[in-house]
């Protein structure tokens, strides 16, 4: 019998270890999808940031909608109407540019906004006579649903394209 120490065997050589570069196209993949996500998630951060005032002045339209079907008051209807619209305005644009319209300027600067003559031509009129007035007489619905058009668009409007001083 061959005696062990005469064969001709040289150490075992272990394999290089795996190297952590480059990574398997699992850890790409990976890499991928969270940059994706992460962009994403930026992206739907930042929407949400620009929609607030939006989303705050629907919701107080919607409180002034309510009371006035729970009260039926014309008057505090088109107060709190301008109050909002002028309040919105003043948000986007500055105290300096909004503060000083007053009477058919405010009602003229509105409907520029939109594009529209139904602040100074149409339901929105009531927004300058109607809280002076004891009792007024116009039609709520039409009034609403004008200052909500505006209130939809406007806020967009101005997101998307920001005045400059």
């Amino acid at each position: 019998m061959n005696d062990a120490a005469s064969l001709p065997l040289r150490d075992i050589h272990l394999p290089d270890s795996v190297s952590w570069w480059p990574p398997g196209p699992g850890w790409w993949l990976l890499l991928l999808l969270l940059t994706i996500g992460i962009a994403v998630s930026i992206f739907l951060w930042r929407r949400y940031q620009q929609r607030a005032l939006s989303r705050a002045v629907l919701s107080e339209l919607n409180k002034i909608e309510y009371r006035y079907q729970q009260q039926l008051d014309l008057r505090q209807l088109a107060v709190d109407l301008s109050t909002l619209l002028r309040r919105t305005s003043i948000s986007l644009l500055g105290r300096q540019k909004i503060a000083a319209l007053t009477g058919e300027q405010w009602l003229s600067w509105l409907d520029q906004q939109t594009g529209t003559d139904q602040f100074s031509k149409g339901p929105g009129q009531h927004l300058i006579s109607a809280p002076y007035q004891a009792k007024p007489e116009f039609y709520p619905d039409a009034l609403i649903a004008l200052c909500r058009h505006w209130l939809q668009r406007v806020p967009a409007h101005y997101r998307k394209y920001p005045a400059h001083d």
